[in-house]
């Protein structure tokens, strides 16, 4: 018996047999070795799939996130493991009934499933995973309040699924997807629109849904549905909702309590499996049946409980399906729910367009049916009348002749009158058209046909006539594509280029010139994707670097213009804030680049020039504050607290310089608590000078932190006010005031002395009011 890949894994759980096998995915039913709980083991195959490190790392982090959140829209995850030849998935087994296996719904009861299904969707995203892989057959219908979502794994890698029917446009490039989860809003409604037989047409990068008549007369608020859709199904994703809540709603609105009522209820009844071609059986009152598939047997069952069997009598495991990179389009698309056949109408009659979901028994029309069984029998009744010899009068007797021998020769049968075929009078006229080169009327023609309904003969002349065709659209697609390249019309040349993609002409037998200018606009049409991209994802030099593509190859179009304003006023934005915080490095980076993407751009300079001069500032200021802050760690904050004070004034209103003096201001006053002490040189000093001479004053000041200032304020006995002179500290370390003998004039001197440390604080030696003396010595004689 096969093992799992991993070792942790098969030693965990042994593999009972398999569900479904492809070439890339094995589905196993499995059963934990130690309790014998069943699983479902789901196999992916790595090799030849182009995975990298970038893929496992999305892989492991979507199951984690599985584990982690355990939603409620998708089977239980019990455990998985990536390997470098396969990945492993285990899932818990649960019962329900495939949406590709239900037939004749309603458009009601299809809706209402479909709505179920993107709540399912809503509890995934929330748990941060994107599916990746939605398509009809990944939906499992538990009752009719709960679908799951099955199908998960492949998705989780985000592989370029380029033939996947249901994906999204951006998930079929070899590109990274930025919102993966608008991918499965896509996908939905790409279901939910094949299911209603919706017609989606695009107009430029816009969709446009239009539900068949049929389902619109039975759906509430239908044009809210469809307006849905359309938003799902932009080609932009970032256009389309941020979450399946409004999908799931539109679909809601569509099918009120009262419509469902109406239509009857879907119910869960057991079903042997069918033939390939059996459709999902009705009861008498037109109720659709669904086939819910359990792993439970049969012998197993309660008493009185129905049982619930799946196909083999087994039931169906959630997680078969083996939808890989390159698997879902022939199995996804031709397990649709089957369409009607279509109602016949009368000849000339336009025929309706048939709805992809059957309507219930209860709403059938058989009035066409008994009118149409009328009128054959009342055509019946006139032929018979009319064929009927009419009865034969009396005439008089005719004369006697004697009759000549005729030899009686059989009559040739009659021809039987010819039958002409709607598609070989279509097939005339479009041929008729194409000789008048009336092109259009051809297209439409040959739109209407079916070819496999042609005799072989009639589809050469198909072939033929759609071979011309595509060359004519093929000539208009060109020509228009030199018009819109002349006019630098991207819109335009858009649209050419997907006309000439649609027109299947290809490029044999174009001139030089012509696919020169083809891969010229191809060029151009990827670097306007770029761009209208990376503007999207708000990188906004990005942006500048795909426009200035876009400008070498097709210069002065309107819609790069536009996206490059957008851009340098982002760019502008996001330097006026860096710098508001300070950044001016950040600042000064997006400016430059702004320059360098766009040098013409008016202003640019001047604001260049203004943040060089900031930034040269915010230079000086740093420069200025380290200093300052190694002073206060030397222990010298009255020294940092200087340098502060000497900064220029613009630097007065930075706040790491408010900052950084409060902090050397706290730092000085724990250092320098108390006053400065002044005294005398010596306890019995006498300050006195000599007739003529300088006249000295000297003190001793004394501070725990270091002395700041002294100041000797004097006066000449008699006067009112102090002159002040700054003192000086000598060698021995007292400080020294001088007074010349211009000023004291050979008088005698009163005189204080005021000492300040680095902190403010002071100390006096006398005072104003109560002066020290100063004396001149005298002689003997008083001279």
């Amino acid at each position: 018996m096969e093992q799992l890949p991993d070792e942790r894994l098969a030693e965990a759980y042994e593999l009972t047999g398999v569900v479904q096998r492809s070439e890339t995915t094995v589905v196993f039913r499995a059963r934990a070795r130690s309790t014998g709980d069943p699983v479902i083991a789901k196999v992916l195959r790595l090799a030849g799939t182009g995975v990298s490190e970038v893929h496992r790392i999305r892989f492991l982090k979507a199951v984690s996130a599985l584990i982690k959140h355990a939603p409620a829209g998708v089977p239980p995850l019990k455990d998985a493991a990536w390997g470098s030849e396969a990945a492993v998935l285990l899932f818990l087994p649960v019962p329900g009934t495939r949406f590709t296996q239900l037939s004749h719904l309603a458009p009601g009861q299809a809706a209402r499933f479909l709505a179920r299904a993107a709540e399912s969707l809503e509890t995934l995203h929330a748990a941060g995973v994107a599916h990746g892989n939605l398509a009809p057959d990944n939906l499992l219908v538990l009752s009719m309040e709960r679908v799951f979502l099955t199908g998960l794994g492949w998705g989780f890698a985000r592989l370029p699924a380029s033939g996947a029917a249901f994906a999204a446009p951006e998930l079929r490039k070899a590109v990274d997807v930025a919102e993966p989860h608008r991918c499965d809003l896509f996908s939905l409604a790409q279901v939910a629109a094949e299911v209603f037989g919706a017609r989606v047409t695009y107009q430029e990068e816009e969709a446009q849904v239009l539900l068949p008549p049929t389902v619109l007369e039975q759906l509430a608020e239908a044009e809210k549905l469809q307006q849905a859709l359309a938003r799902c199904l932009h080609l932009d994703p970032f256009e389309r909702p941020v979450s399946a809540r409004e999908l799931a709603e539109a679909l809601h609105a569509c099918v009120p309590e009262a419509v469902l009522e109406e239509e009857g209820t879907v119910r869960l009844l057991p079903e042997e499996e069918p033939a390939a071609s059996a459709p999902t059986p009705t009861d008498e009152a037109g109720t659709v049946i669904l086939a819910a598939e359990v792993l439970q047997p049969a012998d197993q069952t309660a008493e009185g409980e129905v049982p619930a069997l799946g196909p083999g009598g087994q039931g169906a495991q959630v997680e078969g399906s083996t939808s890989g990179p390159a698997e879902m389009p022939s199995s996804q698309v031709s397990q649709l729910p089957p369409v009607p056949p279509p109602v016949a109408t009368e000849a000339g009659s336009p025929t309706p367009p048939r709805a992809a979901v059957t309507l219930p028994a209860q709403s059938r029309r058989l009035w066409p049916v008994a009118l149409g069984a009328g009128l054959l029998v009342l055509l019946a009744v006139l032929g018979v009348l009319l064929i009927r010899p009419s009865p034969s009068r009396e005439a008089p007797a005719p004369m006697p002749v004697v009759p000549t021998p005729v030899v009686a020769r059989p009559s040739p049968p009659l021809p039987e009158p010819a039958q002409v075929r709607p598609g070989a009078g279509v097939l005339a006229e479009a041929k008729m058209w194409a000789a008048e080169e009336r092109w259009e009327e051809v297209r439409q023609a040959l739109a209407a046909l079916n070819k496999e309904e042609l005799l072989p003969e009639e589809r050469q002349v198909y072939d033929e006539l759609r071979a011309r065709l595509s060359l004519v659209e093929r000539k208009q697609a060109l020509v228009l594509l030199r018009s819109a390249w002349n006019g630098g019309n991207l819109t335009a040349l858009r649209k050419a280029l997907r006309d000439f993609e649609q027109s299947g002409a290809g490029e044999e037998g174009l001139p030089q010139e012509e696919r020169f200018l083809l891969q010229q606009a191809r060029a151009v049409q990827q670097a306007v994707a770029r761009m209208q991209q990376e503007e999207k994802a708000q990188r906004w030099e990005a942006v500048l670097q795909e426009a200035q593509k876009v400008e070498r190859l097709l210069p002065g179009t309107r819609e790069v213009a536009t996206s490059q304003e957008r851009a340098a006023q982002a760019m502008e934005a996001a330097a006026r804030t860096a710098q508001a915080q300070g950044n001016l490095q950040q600042a000064l980076a997006l400016l430059q680049a702004l320059e360098r993407l766009l040098p013409a751009r008016p202003g640019l300079s001047a604001k260049i020039a203004e943040l060089r001069e900031a930034q040269a500032r915010q230079e000086q200021l740093a420069h200025l504050l380290q200093q300052a802050e190694r002073l206060g760690e030397a222990g010298k904050p009255e020294q940092g607290l200087a340098l502060l004070a000497d900064a220029p004034a613009w630097a007065e209103s930075s706040g790491e310089v408010k900052r950084l003096r409060d902090k050397l201001s706290q730092q000085l006053a724990a250092l320098d608590a108390g006053a400065p002490v002044v005294a005398p040189p010596t306890p019995a000093f006498k300050w006195e000078y000599l007739k003529g001479q300088v006249a000295k004053v000297e003190v001793k000041v004394s501070d725990d932190h270091g002395v700041a200032r002294v100041t000797l304020f004097f006066r000449k006995k008699g006067e009112k006010g102090f002159r002040s002179t700054p003192m000086t500290k000598t060698s021995a370390g007292t400080f020294v005031g001088e007074i010349v003998p211009a000023v004291h004039a050979n008088e005698d001197l009163e005189f204080y002395v005021l000492a300040e440390d680095h902190s403010g604080h002071q100390g006096l030696l006398a005072s104003a009011e109560k002066p020290a003396d100063l004396r001149r010595k005298r002689g003997l004689f008083g001279f």
